[in-house]
C-alpha cells in the first residue's frame, strides 16, 4: 500500500521548485535578533586556506565554530527559540553536504524570522544573505507513509562556498503548539557528529514556574553539564555551555531504545501523573463527536455472540475498515480527530483509530483506555523525564474477564484468534484515564514456537535426472502478518522470479516446476507458502552443498567490532526453523551431530543425520535479548562463527560409473605420472585419516574459512551509497522494483519504504536521496538513484 504511494511522492518531491515559485513572496520576516538574545561572538581559530584544511576525524567535512542556542518562555507560556551556527567547510564533500540551509516551521502556530548569513573568508566577514533567494516550500517528508504536517521548510542555497570557508546564520522560530496547554518541554542536542569549537544553551524561564532538567548520554570526558543559574528579576537564567567537542564516533546496529548521543532534556511536568492530565481533556470526545458509533457498535455486536468475539471483532474493524493517513495539522499533531468524522471518513492515523476502537469497545461493555508508547525508547522512557514528547504511538488497553488486552488498530494484516494476540513490543505505556499516575509496563510478547519455518526438500535419487527442489515456509504470528502485507502490494509472479533467482545462485539449472502457492488460514493467524522446482544436473560434480540460510540471515555481526563501546541490536522476540531434506540416489556415511551454539543474544540448536539415503538437518535459531551489550561483542562474534560453521553440509557420491571420472593409460608413464602416483598415495593415506576423523568435520574445517568469507560478501551492500554512485533508474515508477532488490549489510533484502526521500541536484542530474532502518538488524539504511527522465529545471 505504501509502495503505490512512492512514485507519487517522487513527483510531488521533484516539483518542489516549481511549487515554490508559486509560493506567496513572503512567508517568513527578517529582522534584527529580539532584545533579550545575548550574542556570542565567533571563537578565535586559525585562518584556513582552501586546500589546507583537514577534516578531523568523522566530522564528513564539516565542522561547528559556534553552535549557541536560546530560549525564552514568558509566563503565559510563549516560546521563542533563538538559534545561532557557525559550520566551517573543511572537504568539498562538507562543501557539498552542507552549503544548503533548511529552516522548519509549522505556520499555523510558529513564525519565523531570519536574522542573517554571512561567511568568513580569510578573516573577512561578509554578508551574503539575500531574503528573495528563500525558496518556501511545503515538503511533506512523512507522505510515504500516509503522513501529513502542513509544515513548510525556507530553503536557501548558498552561492559561492569554498573549501576553508566559515558560513553563520541565525534565526528565531516564535511560538508554541496550543495542543500543549503551555507546557513546556524541549530535548536539546549537546553532542553532534561534527566537532563544534563552542556549544551553548540558554534559558530565559519565569521564575515563579517549576523546572525539571536531566542530561541523558555521556558527557564528553567523563565529567557533567551543569547550568549556571542567575536570576534576573521575574526569570531565572540557566546557561549550559560546551568548549572544544569532538565528533563523536557511532558504532554501527544500535539498539532502538539506545541514544549515543548527549542530549539536555528540560520539561515542566512533575510527573506522569500530570502528562496523563494533559492528556486526558484530548482523548475525551464532546457531545456530538461520535454520531454514528451506536449504530456501528450495534451490528458488532448482533454479528457476534459473545464479548470475545466482539473484541476481536472490533479490534479488526479499526485496524482493516480504517485506513492509515495521518492529517497531523496544528493541534491535531497530538488530538485525535474526533470518532465519529474517522468512522464517517474511514480513515485516520494511530490515535484516531485508537480513539475508535476505545469508543466501539466501551460500547460493548469492554473496558477500554488509549495508551500512549514510545515504538522506539521503549523500556528506556523510564530513563526520561516527565513530558509529552515522550511518545510517538497510540494503542489501546483492553481489560476483559481480569485479562488484559494491548491492541495496536494499525496493525492492518494481524489475524489469528484473540487467545493468540501478543503484546507489541513496546514496554510502557501512559495509559490514558483518570487515575494515571505512573507509566504501565506492557509484558514481552513471548515467542513458544517459531514464526518462521523453511524446509527444503530434494529429491535427487538418480544421477542422471533432474532432481526436485519443495520449498516450504510457513509463517506464523507477527511474521505472517508481515507477508500479508507484503503480499497485499507485492506481484506474485516477481515474488516467484526473486525465490527462483535466490536458488539460481548455487544451482543455475534450476527452474520453476509449478506457480509459487499461497496458503492463508486466518483463524490461526498462518500463511504458508510453497515453492516447486526442477534442477537439471544435481550431481554434475558428484557433489553438492547445502547451506541453511535462513538461519544465516539471523546472525547478524556488527562492522564495528574491535572496541566497540555501544550496544549492538538483535532482532527480538525471533524464532527461526530451518530443516533440509535429501533423498540421495545411495546410502549415505554420516556421523550424527547434535549440538547447540549459546551467544549473548541467541541461541541455535541444530541436528544432523542420516538415514539410510535420506539426509536429515534440522536448525532453530532463537534470539534471548535485543541487544550485545560492548563487553560482549567478542562473544557474539564467537558464537556467529562457529554457528556458521555448521550450517553447511556438503554430500559427495560415490561408485563407479560417476560423471566426470577418467583413466591414464599405463605406456605414457612419465614424471608427471609419478608425480599424480604420488599424489594417489598421499590421497590414500589421507584418506584413511579422514575415516578416521570423519569425512563431514574435515570438509567442514576445509570450508569454514571459505563459506565465512562467501557469507560475508553475499550479503555486501550495493553500489549507490552515495549521490557520487547514485545507481540509474529510468523513472520514478521503476523505484518501487529498484528498493525491492537493494540488500542490507545484514542480509535483509528489501525492507519497508522510506521514511525520508528527498531529491538532490547534481549539475542538471536529480538524485533522489532515500533513508530508512532495516527492519533486520535495526541500521539506518540510505539509497541513491539517479533518475534518467528527470533533469533541474533551468
Amino acid at each position: 500500500m505504501i509502495f503505490r504511494a512512492l512514485p507519487a511522492l517522487v513527483l510531488i518531491a521533484l516539483a518542489l521548485p516549481a511549487q515554490a515559485a508559486r509560493a506567496p513572496a513572503r512567508q517568513f520576516a527578517v529582522a534584527p535578533a529580539p532584545a533579550w538574545v545575548q550574542p556570542l561572538p565567533l571563537p578565535e581559530a586559525p585562518a584556513a586556506s582552501p586546500g589546507s584544511a583537514a577534516p578531523q576525524k568523522g566530522s564528513a567535512g564539516l565542522r561547528f565554530s559556534l553552535v549557541d542556542l536560546q530560549t525564552r518562555v514568558g509566563a503565559d507560556g510563549a516560546q521563542e527559540s533563538y538559534a545561532h551556527f557557525a559550520r566551517s567547510f573543511t572537504s568539498e564533500g562538507g562543501v557539498a553536504e552542507g552549503s544548503q540551509l533548511s529552516f522548519e516551521f509549522d505556520p499555523s502556530y510558529q513564525h519565523l524570522t531570519l536574522h542573517g548569513v554571512w561567511r568568513v573568508r580569510a578573516g573577512e566577514r561578509r554578508s551574503i544573505f539575500d531574503p528573495s533567494e528563500v525558496k518556501v516550500i511545503q515538503p511533506e517528508r512523512g507522505l510515504e507513509a500516509q503522513m501529513y504536517d502542513g509544515s513548510l521548510s525556507a530553503l536557501l542555497f548558498l552561492r559561492d562556498i569554498r573549501v576553508g570557508d566559515t558560513v553563520e546564520y541565525a534565526f528565531t522560530v516564535s511560538g508554541n503548539n496550543p495542543v500543549f496547554a503551555g507546557h513546556f518541554s524541549r530535548y536539546v542536542d549537546a553532542r553532534y557528529g561534527e566537532p563544534v569549537a563552542h556549544w551553548r544553551y540558554r534559558l530565559l524561564w519565569p521564575h515563579a514556574r517549576p523546572l525539571f532538567t536531566k542530561v541523558h548520554g555521556q558527557v564528553q570526558g567523563g565529567g557533567k553539564l551543569e547550568p549556571r543559574v542567575t536570576r534576573t528579576g521575574a526569570e531565572d537564567e540557566y546557561v549550559w555551555e560546551q568548549r572544544k567537542l569532538e565528533a563523536l564516533q557511532v558504532d554501527d546496529g544500535l539498539p532502538s531504545w539506545y541514544a549515543p548521543f548527549t542530549e539536555l532534556q528540560l520539561s515542566d511536568y512533575a510527573d506522569w501523573e500530570a502528562v496523563a492530565t494533559w492528556a486526558l481533556p484530548l482523548f475525551s470526545p464532546k457531545p456530538g463527536d461520535e454520531a454514528g458509533l451506536d449504530a456501528e457498535a450495534e451490528r458488532l455486536r448482533a454479528a457476534n455472540a459473545t464479548p470475545e468475539a466482539r473484541l476481536l471483532a472490533a479490534l479488526r474493524f479499526a485496524q482493516d475498515e480504517v485506513r492509515y493517513v495521518g492529517l497531523e495539522l496544528g493541534p491535531n499533531t497530538h488530538q485525535p480527530h474526533p470518532p465519529g468524522e474517522v468512522l464517517a471518513r474511514r480513515f485516520g492515523d494511530c490515535k484516531d483509530k485508537a480513539l475508535l476502537l476505545v469508543a466501539l469497545l466501551r460500547r460493548l461493555g469492554i473496558e477500554a483506555a488509549p495508551a500512549l508508547v514510545n515504538t522506539r525508547a521503549r523500556q528506556a522512557v523510564d530513563d526520561l523525564l516527565p513530558t509529552h514528547a515522550a511518545f510517538d504511538h497510540a494503542i489501546v488497553r483492553a481489560e476483559l474477564d481480569g485479562h488484559v488486552y494491548w491492541l495496536d488498530a494499525t496493525r492492518t494484516f494481524e489475524r489469528g484468534a484473540l487467545a493468540q494476540l501478543q503484546p507489541p513490543h513496546l514496554r510502557r505505556a501512559l495509559v490514558v484515564r483518570p487515575g494515571t499516575r505512573a507509566l504501565e509496563e506492557i509484558p514481552r510478547p513471548v515467542v513458544k514456537a517459531p514464526t518462521v519455518e523453511v524446509e527444503e526438500h530434494y529429491v535427487a535419487r538418480d544421477r542422471t535426472k533432474p532432481a526436485t527442489l519443495t520449498v516450504t515456509t510457513r509463517y506464523s504470528g507477527p511474521d505472517a502478518d508481515r507477508q500479508r502485507d507484503a503480499l497485499s502490494t507485492g506481484d506474485l509472479e516477481e515474488m516467484s522470479r526473486t525465490f527462483l533467482n535466490y536458488y539460481a545462485r548455487t544451482d543455475p539449472d534450476i527452474r520453476t516446476l509449478q506457480p509459487l502457492e499461497v496458503k492463508d488460514d486466518p483463524a490461526k493467524n498462518v500463511l504458508t507458502m510453497v515453492e516447486r522446482y526442477s534442477i537439471e544436473n544435481f550431481w554434475r560434480t558428484r557433489e553438492h552443498d547445502f547451506d541453511a540460510d535462513a538461519i544465516s540471515q539471523e546472525l547478524t555481526t556488527p562492522k564495528i567490532s574491535s572496541k566497540r563501546t555501544m550496544p549492538f541490536a538483535v532482532r527480538y522476540p525471533r524464532s527461526v526453523k530451518m530443516a533440509i531434506r535429501l533423498e540421495a540416489p545411495e546410502k549415505l556415511d554420516v556421523r550424527a551431530e547434535k549440538d547447540s551454539v549459546e551467544g549473548p543474544a541467541f541461541r541455535v540448536d541444530y541436528d544432523l543425520r542420516a538415514v539410510g539415503s535420506n539426509l536429515l538437518l534440522d536448525y532453530q535459531y532463537r534470539s534471548t535479548a535485543d541487544a550485545v551489550p560492548p563487553e560482549k561483542t567478542t562473544a557474539h562474534l564467537d558464537a556467529v562463527r562457529k554457528v556458521r560453521d555448521n550450517l553447511g553440509f556438503n554430500i559427495t557420491l560415490r561408485g563407479a560409473g560417476a560423471a566426470g571420472a577418467a583413466a591414464v593409460p599405463e605406456e605414457d608413464l612419465g614424471w608427471e605420472a609419478y608425480a599424480w602416483l604420488g599424489g594417489v598415495l598421499v590421497f590414500t593415506l589421507g584418506g584413511l585419516w579422514i575415516l578416521h576423523v570423519g569425512p563431514v568435520n574435515l570438509w567442514r574445517s576445509l570450508r569454514s574459512r571459505r563459506r565465512r568469507k562467501a557469507f560475508a560478501q553475499k550479503f555486501e551492500e550495493v553500489k549507490g551509497s552515495s549521490a557520487a554512485t547514485a545507481l540509474p533508474i529510468a523513472s520514478v515508477q521503476a523505484l518501487p522494483a529498484a528498493l525491492s532488490k537493494l540488500r542490507c549489510g545484514c542480509g535483509a533484502l528489501g525492507g519497508p519504504p522510506p521514511s525520508v526521500a528527498e531529491p538532490l541536484f547534481l549539475g542538471d542530474q536529480v538524485v533522489l536521496s532515500l533513508k530508512w532502518f532495516c527492519t533486520q538488524c535495526g541500521c539506518q539504511r540510505k539509497a541513491f538513484y539517479a533518475i534518467q527522465d528527470e533533469q533541474r529545471a533551468a
